[in-house]
């Protein structure tokens, strides 16, 4: 009765199981270090889980998979190079009977299994809170996604047949960016969206500080809502970010 109890309240205090941000996996590129807000492990619908956390196969709410993953481009391949388990112990999988366990023979590229069943776009994360993120983060392309526009990798069969990232030593001082932004509260006001334009000002390590040009608005209160969003809660029209949420002038 009381683990019913205690499944019950996780139920009904998530809704469902992405209403969480939910930890990302992690995927090496070169010398960059991408964040996945998608999963391809749980693409292969496993009926076993990697670990074990007492009486549930999750540590908490934030990590419904119970693991987090570590990928890497290898020969232009997705190769998955470690599954950790989400608490104190960072205890390691061993892969291979993981899969075996659940019926899955993997190929191999270099050593490590190699993600043959994976085909995705991968976007830029159009999550409400991607200005804190000093990282990159993607996600899966659906129907609703707002960022189709900007594909960062395109993988076919576990191939990398597409890679749009750029690396942040791509922005400079005086650079010219702009941004879609849809991120207004709903019911209070009725303009869905607005071009930014900004200057970048200065560059720190993973984050710019940016001049905002243009809020294609005049409206107090929606020019409110946007320095809100980015974290200014002051009346200037400088504000910290991330540079690869935003689109670069050529």
């Amino acid at each position: 009765m009381n683990k019913l109890f205690t499944i019950f309240i996780l139920l009904i205090t998530s809704l469902n199981c992405f209403s969480t941000e939910q930890m990302p996996d992690l995927l090496i590129i070169d010398n960059d270090t991408i964040y996945l807000k998608t999963f391809p492990i749980e693409k292969l619908e496993f009926e076993k889980s990697p670990f074990s956390y007492g009486e549930f196969t999750f540590p908490h709410t934030g990590c419904w998979r119970g693991y987090r993953a570590t990928w890497k481009i290898i020969d232009n391949k997705l190769a998955l190079i470690e599954v950790e388990k989400v608490d104190s112990t960072h205890q390691k999988l061993n892969i291979v009977d993981f899969f075996t366990q659940n019926n899955y023979s993997p190929k191999f590229v270099n050593g490590y299994v190699y993600a043959d069943w994976f085909n995705s776009k991968l976007l830029i994360y159009s999550s409400p809170y991607d200005y804190k993120y000093s990282g990159l983060y993607l996600e899966e392309e659906y129907e609703w996604s707002n960022s189709k526009h900007n594909v960062q990798l395109v993988f076919e069969n576990g191939i990398l047949k597409e890679n749009n990232i750029v690396g942040f030593d791509y922005y400079k001082i005086g650079d010219k960016l702009s941004y879609e932004f849809s991120h207004f509260p709903p019911g209070l006001i009725k303009k869905k969206s607005v071009n930014l334009k900004a200057t970048i000002m200065e560059v720190r390590m993973e984050m710019v500080l940016v001049r905002i040009d243009s809020y294609e608005t005049e409206k107090k209160k929606e020019i409110e809502q946007i320095r809100k969003y980015f974290g200014n809660m002051v009346d200037t029209d400088t504000i910290l970010t991330n540079p690869r949420y935003w689109i670069k002038k050529e």
